[in-house]
């Protein structure tokens, strides 16, 4: 990242005894975050096993006389004290001398957490919900959840609102808690900040009493669920927070290009778990990390039609894995990263991609991987000196509008239909390695 002039320098924070605290917890916090995940995994694992076993002794039951169950309904009852909640097996799970009553729970569950609910209960019961998930988080009374939690219980409507629409408010008051004007790794070495940093460029109505749709950045489907947010430059810091996954169930669209979150590693994207409506990611010019190539998480996002992740931190060869199921991919972006091998097989096969930016990518190979992508429109892989091969491979790819590989040591000859498209967005370097074309449209160079 070069371009960090948006921070004004505002000084190190002063150490108050608070501050201090706050960063050992921090500290702590930081260390416990593996074994967390850990419990987190055997957690969904059991769950993954006791479900099935419910649902064959609710059957069962069923068939021994017992009709006042609806078929296919699961319910369950919370009471007001953390480990006295019982399933029940007939009725509809409503229970009048309880104000925690859960009726047909809703289930959302990824590889990061399970929240089960399905009304508006108070802000201890609340609580102890989300410590079976992050019971670290809630000793900390700093934490983006507590916060989150807080204004939850103090913003709610009169109205009791639908479990997803709790879970849909908890998640966006966490990715405000958590990502704006929260000091990381990156924003104190660069900048100085320990505990704090700027806030958001624009936070028009957000973590107010109205509508989340109304929120900046958002909107809604008919049903009143997120369907888009965008955050594009809006000065984001901290760390994405896991609770993201709480919207994979409506988000389509999530653009958060040229901010300054930091995440990192496998576990530092487990928010994308569980996102399979997205169709448009743009994650370009932020502080994602991580160390072997693009996170295999992202294959699991079989809708994705757009994806930008470039200028982040991803280093290592690219894996096939994370191609292997985009088969809706149209336009991916991996430009300005250090992957330093080949493209790999699942990704030059992808069916449907049209553009493909992967400059200053260390990208190794043969440029004939362009004669496994026909439909191929707009390719640009600029400054790979690793890239080489006869660019007579260009020819079988009569589909490109647009061609640009500067800094490569691709030999030969350009093919020359690529000098008279129609788009007017020729862009390649007639240098003497790659003549007898006719370049005049080489004067077009970005």
């Amino acid at each position: 990242m070069s371009e960090h002039s948006e921070f004004e320098q505002e000084g190190t924070l002063g150490a108050t005894e608070d501050y201090q605290k706050h960063i050992q917890i921090l500290k702590a916090e930081e260390k416990s975050k593996r074994r967390r995940y850990g419990f987190l995994i055997i957690l969904v694992s059991i769950l993954a096993i006791c479900l099935p076993l419910i649902l064959v002794l609710t059957t069962r039951n069923k068939d021994n006389g017992d009709g006042s169950q609806s078929g296919g309904t699961v319910t369950a009852t919370t009471r007001d004290t953390p480990n006295a909640s019982q399933a029940s097996s007939s009725g509809n799970g409503n229970d009048n001398n309880n104000p925690f009553s859960v009726g047909d729970f809703t289930v959302v569950n990824s590889s990061s957490f399970t929240i089960n609910t399905n009304t508006f209960p108070s802000k201890e019961h609340l609580k102890t919900i989300l410590e079976m998930q992050f019971p670290e988080a809630f000793k900390d009374p700093f934490s983006y959840q507590n916060k989150a939690v807080d204004w939850l219980l103090k913003h709610a409507n009169t109205s009791t609102p639908s479990s997803r629409t709790i879970l849909q408010r908890y998640a966006l008051a966490c990715l405000y808690f958590a990502t704006n004007g929260v000091a990381n790794a990156h924003t104190t070495r660069f900048f100085g900040y320990v505990i704090s940093a700027p806030a958001w460029v624009v936070e028009t109505d957000w973590i107010a009493n109205n509508n989340e749709c109304t929120w900046y950045g958002i909107n809604c489907t008919a049903d009143g669920l997120v369907s888009k947010l965008s955050m594009r430059r809006n000065r984001m810091t901290g760390s994405l927070p896991t609770e993201l996954a709480l919207l994979g169930e409506s988000l389509q669209e999530l653009d958060l290009y040229g901010n300054y979150f930091h995440n990192v590693g496998e576990e530092g994207h487990a928010w994308l778990d569980g996102m399979k409506q997205l169709k448009v990611l743009v994650l370009g010019n932020t502080l994602l990390e991580h160390n072997n190539g693009i996170p295999l998480v992202f294959g699991q996002l079989t809708n994705l039609r757009d994806f930008d992740c470039s200028n982040v931190l991803y280093r290592g060869p690219l894996r096939g894995d994370v191609f292997a199921n985009l088969s809706q991919l149209e336009w991916l972006n991996i430009d300005d990263n250090q992957f330093g091998g080949p493209l790999p097989q699942e990704l030059i096969q992808l069916p449907t991609l049209e553009l493909l930016h992967a400059n200053n990518a260390s990208i190794v190979g043969d440029i004939s991987f362009v004669r496994d992508l026909p439909g191929l429109k707009i390719l640009w892989v600029d400054d790979n000196p690793g890239l080489t091969g006869d660019a007579a491979a260009l020819e079988d790819v009569t589909t490109l509008a647009s061609l640009s590989v500067k800094g490569t040591n691709i030999y030969g000859s350009i093919p020359s239909f690529l000098c008279h498209g129609d788009s007017g967005q020729i862009y390649f370097d007639c240098s003497a390695q790659l003549c007898g074309c006719d370049c005049t449209c080489s004067h077009n160079w970005r």
